[in-house]
C-alpha cells in the first residue's frame, strides 16, 4: 500500500500594526472646516445638533486662531468671526454687529501629535494614506475622548473627533479640507476697531465651548 504525506502549510497574513512617529504639522495654516456638532443636555433631556462650515486661520508663531464661520441648527442661522489670543488669554467674537470679549480657558495646543498618545491605526482616503490617533486629555470632572486624523506623508490634519461625557455631553465630528502652508493675509489677525473700542464683556462667549482645548473649532449652539 503507497502511502503519502500532505504538508499542509498555514502562512499568517502578517498586518503591520508599528505605530509611526508622532508628526507635526504646520506652523501656519488655512482651510475650510466642516463640523457635525451634537449636544445633549442630560439633566433638561434636551439635545441639539449644529452644522459648521467656515474657514480657520491657524498660526502658532503669533498663538493666534481666527475663524469666519457659520452655524446651522434646527431654527436659526449664526454668521460669527472669532479672534483667540492666547498671548493675552482673550477671545473676540462677533455676532451680529457685536464684539463680545471673553478670557480664554487653558492653552493652545502644540502643532503636534502628543508624543504620549496612543495610535489606533491606519486607512487611506485615495490612495492617501492617513494615521488615526487618541490623544491624551486630562480633566478633572469631564470624560474626554479626542482622536486625530493626520496624512502620513506631511502630518496634514483631516479629521477630528471630540467626545465629552458629563451632564451636558457633545459630540464633534470635524473634518479639514483645502489646507494650505502659511498666511496669505497676515492682517487677518489685527483685533477690530469695534473691538477695541467698545466690546461687550463676558466670562464666557455666547456659542463658544473651550471644552475640547485641542479642537480646532470650539462652538456649540445652545
Amino acid at each position: 500500500m503507497n502511502g503519502f504525506f500532505v504538508f499542509i502549510v498555514y502562512l499568517p497574513l502578517i498586518v503591520s500594526t508599528s505605530a509611526p512617529i508622532p508628526c507635526c504639522w504646520y506652523k501656519q495654516w488655512e482651510g475650510f472646516v466642516a463640523q457635525k456638532h451634537g449636544v445633549y443636555d442630560s439633566v433638561g433631556n434636551f439635545a441639539s445638533v449644529a452644522d459648521i462650515q467656515g474657514t480657520i486661520h491657524m498660526d502658532y508663531n503669533r498663538l493666534m486662531v481666527v475663524n469666519d464661520l457659520v452655524m446651522t441648527n434646527a431654527s436659526q442661522v449664526f454668521a460669527l468671526s472669532s479672534i483667540e489670543d492666547y498671548n493675552k488669554n482673550v477671545s473676540y467674537t462677533i455676532i451680529s454687529g457685536q464684539c463680545y470679549k471673553a478670557p480664554l480657558r487653558g492653552r493652545l495646543q502644540d502643532n503636534c501629535v502628543p508624543e504620549n498618545s496612543h495610535y489606533l491605526g491606519n486607512h487611506s482616503y485615495l490612495g492617501i494614506v492617513a494615521d488615526t490617533w487618541i490623544l491624551p486629555y486630562y480633566s478633572k470632572i469631564l470624560t474626554t475622548s479626542v482622536r486625530m486624523t493626520v496624512t502620513r506623508d506631511g502630518c496634514i490634519p483631516i479629521q477630528e473627533v471630540l467626545l465629552t461625557i458629563s451632564s451636558t455631553s457633545s459630540l464633534s465630528f470635524i473634518n479639514m479640507m483645502n489646507i494650505t502652508q502659511g498666511i496669505v493675509d497676515p492682517n487677518i489677525f489685527n483685533i477690530p476697531s469695534i473691538c477695541q473700542q467698545t466690546p461687550i464683556h463676558s466670562s464666557q462667549v455666547p456659542l463658544m465651548d473651550l471644552v475640547g482645548l485641542h479642537s480646532f473649532v470650539k462652538y456649540k449652539i445652545v
